[in-house]
């Protein structure tokens, strides 16, 4: 009988204890499909019900039942519909809501000491709701939202909004990115799966999914150059399509899992290839091996519980136990309040690193930044780092590829290599943000010369105006007064004649009275 070999065949989950979970949670009750919980190495993020929207952004370390009154980020006025960690800041976190914003927060090394209302940033380009934001994976600080105004959006959380793809039926349920960010697939309530180019407003082609009328999920199968979606077939049997991005006429497998209500959610593990499936509401988790040929996955063992979750979320490899061989651990947000972490180890007894298990994983260090991402056109995949070396305090980065380029390895010599990686490229990102905003000055400057320039030139019109009308007045004024001299002499001609005879002559007789007055006398004959 032929076996076939996996090293992850037997891999298992593990719950943690008590102490290690996070109870009293007050979870939000939105119905919309999402997650409602993200977690990294240093955070773990659920969606708090609360007037208004917000969020709870608690330390890891801070586990176990939590206070009634503690602090949560609290900056939107509608309920909080997903949130997102950065994948090259961990203290940076994005949330979309249904006030139709995206929020971007800093959260401190120790947690929130007082609710947090003030956002570094906000983005209020979307008209509806925002139901889902994805961060790229080799790009730091960018962006991609799905709105219910049916839109997606990209953004360099520096400097705001740099595209919109338009031209969905309905709403977006889903978007994902490829490796290296040059393209976008999205899977929306019309029933369509969409591809596109980052470059173009048109996507490349378009096919219709799954056929049921409730939501959908996508995600990219790194390194594998797959798709997979989930959702619902005609009569609500939970199903996964699994797409060739160069071809997307029909998929390339159709699975049916079983009937239920709850969305399979899709979780995939680069690194290893293990794809986890966890529907809403059911207590199980499915571990699938994922291969590039048929029959394209291999069922692995599956985690179950008596516990149902409302949402899961897989946290970042470099948080995992190499030592004890761990190579996922996922956050499970529970209908009784509580996110509780499990952990899937494959079942060793040997003892230090297992190279096997353990390939190079993605990076906390961006390939590329925002800029050169947007308007340079440059697409890089994500860089790796060495599992052992982190494992011993170390860090080996391998560098990011353009999808043309080979491997080039990069050593970093010192323990503190990825706190040295971080500070180069934080102040990559600030010596950025410095020559843009001297750009800026400039440019204002700029302004505000050619402003006074024509500040200046106006004054010269208003004072040649001023001078012309001034030379009118004048000229009007001295006909008027010639005019007024000769009148003025011909009346005094006038005046002066009758002044050589002022007594008449003696023959003349006296003027008589026009009328003669009537003496009342009678006329004798």
């Amino acid at each position: 009988m032929f076996i076939r070999q996996s090293h992850y065949r037997h891999v298992f989950g593990k719950e943690s204890k008590a102490d290690d979970c996070y109870a009293g949670l007050k979870v939000t009750n939105s119905a919309w499909d999402s997650n409602f919980v993200a977690a990294n190495s240093k955070f773990v993020a659920v969606a708090w019900q609360v007037g208004g929207g917000g969020f709870l952004c608690q330390p890891l370390s801070k586990s176990g039942r939590l206070p009634t009154n503690i602090p949560i980020v609290a900056g939107h006025t509608g309920p909080v519909l997903d949130f997102e960690f950065n994948p090259f800041n961990e203290n940076i976190i994005v949330s979309s809501s249904e006030d139709s914003t995206v929020k971007v927060w800093n959260i401190p090394d120790e947690g929130l000491t007082e609710s947090l209302h003030d956002p570094v940033s906000t983005f209020d380009n979307h008209s509806k709701k925002v139901g889902r934001v994805k961060f790229h994976p080799s790009a730091g600080n960018v962006l991609a939202t799905a709105s219910g105004d049916l839109t997606v959006k990209l953004w360099d959380l520096e400097y705001g909004e740099k595209q919109t793809f338009t031209g969905f039926g309905d709403i977006v349920s889903d978007i994902a990115w490829n490796d290296d960010g040059s393209q976008l697939v999205t899977v929306s309530k019309d029933k369509m799966l969409r591809l596109w180019d980052t470059r173009q407003a048109a996507p490349i082609s378009e096919v219709q999914s799954h056929l049921g009328v409730k939501g959908s999920r996508v995600v990219w199968l790194y390194g594998k150059n797959r798709m997979l979606t989930t959702g619902f077939g005609r009569t609500s049997d939970r199903q996964f399509y699994i797409w060739d991005p160069t071809n997307l006429a029909a998929p390339l497998h159709k699975e049916d899992v079983d009937t239920s209500a709850g969305l399979l959610m899709p979780f995939y593990d680069a690194d290893t290839g293990v794809l986890f499936l966890a529907g809403k509401g059911d207590g199980n988790i499915r571990l699938l091996e994922m291969i590039d040929d048929k029959p394209f996955f291999y069922a692995l063992t599956e985690h179950k519980s008596n516990v149902p979750q409302r949402g899961i979320c897989l946290g970042p490899k470099m948080m995992c136990n190499v030592g004890e061989c761990e190579i996922a651990r996922v956050f499970k947000l529970t209908r009784n309040g509580t996110v509780d972490p499990i952990s899937f180890k494959v079942p060793r007894k040997a003892a230090g690193f297992q190279p096997d298990i353990f390939p190079d994983t993605a990076s906390n260090v961006p390939a590329l930044s925002a800029k050169e991402y947007f308007d340079d056109g440059v697409r890089k995949v994500p860089l790796r780092i060495n599992m052992e070396t982190l494992m011993k305090g170390e860090v080996t980065t391998t560098a990011s590829l353009t999808v043309s380029s080979a491997p080039k390895q990069v050593a970093s010599p010192a323990p503190a290599a990825t706190n040295a990686a971080n500070d180069s490229a934080a102040t990559s990102a600030l010596e950025e943000k410095a020559k843009a905003a001297e750009a800026k000055a400039a440019a204002l400057q700029a302004e505000v010369d050619a402003w006074k320039e024509k500040c200046a030139t106006a004054e010269n019109t208003i004072a040649q105006l001023r001078a012309e009308l001034e030379a009118s007045k004048s000229a009007a004024a001295a006909p008027v007064a010639g005019e007024s001299a000769a009148t003025a002499t011909e009346e005094l001609a006038v005046t002066e004649e009758p002044a050589a005879s002022e007594e008449p002559a003696a023959s003349e007789e006296p003027a008589q009275p026009l009328f003669q007055e009537e003496k009342g006398e009678e006329w004798s004959d």
